[in-house]
């Protein structure tokens, strides 16, 4: 957001060819409100954009680094902040292509926010077998559910929505 971030022409007033940075590319989120004369004219959804971008950009490093520890040829996104959120999409697209100097992209699921829930009931399910399973051999054959909290995956008692975000395969 050129009313919020400083942008790589407001150091360089062009493109920066050397780096293979265009000019619109975000220097340095929220860079611009350190100047109080910046400040005029700034909406809250100025505010709100620049967030997300940010957040996005981060998503996407977390992700790129992750790949490259891994030797990934791929990095697929995933999770309900995806849903509907296309400036989050192209952020992580660019991003992902750029970090990787267009060696890697990223790759997204078509029911994306599904992906988190069947991940937390695969974790589910996971730890209630094994629990069975001990409380069979210890409890001489009769199988009892455990009642402790430990059989809870993350997210899945808690208010609002779990996200899962840059998955490295």
């Amino acid at each position: 957001n050129s009313r919020v971030d400083l942008l790589v022409r407001d150091i360089y007033g062009r493109d920066y060819v050397e780096h293979g940075l265009k000019a619109d590319v975000v220097a340095s989120s929220f860079g611009k409100l350190t100047r109080p004369e910046m400040r005029e004219g700034v909406r809250p959804s100025d505010v709100a954009l620049s967030a997300l971008v940010m957040i996005s950009v981060n998503i996407a490093a977390l992700a790129h680094l992750h790949a490259e520890a891994n030797k990934a040829r791929s990095v697929m996104f995933c999770g309900s902040f995806l849903h509907d959120n296309p400036i989050a999409l192209k952020t992580l697209s660019y991003y992902t292509q750029f970090a990787s100097r267009n060696k890697r992209k990223a790759l997204f699921f078509e029911h994306d926010g599904y992906f988190g829930a069947v991940g937390s009931l695969l974790a589910f399910m996971r730890n209630a077998k094994k629990l069975m399973e001990k409380d069979l051999e210890d409890d001489g054959g009769i199988p009892m559910m455990p009642t402790n909290s430990s059989l809870r995956p993350p997210g899945i008692l808690r208010r609002g929505r779990s996200n899962t975000a840059g998955a490295t395969f």
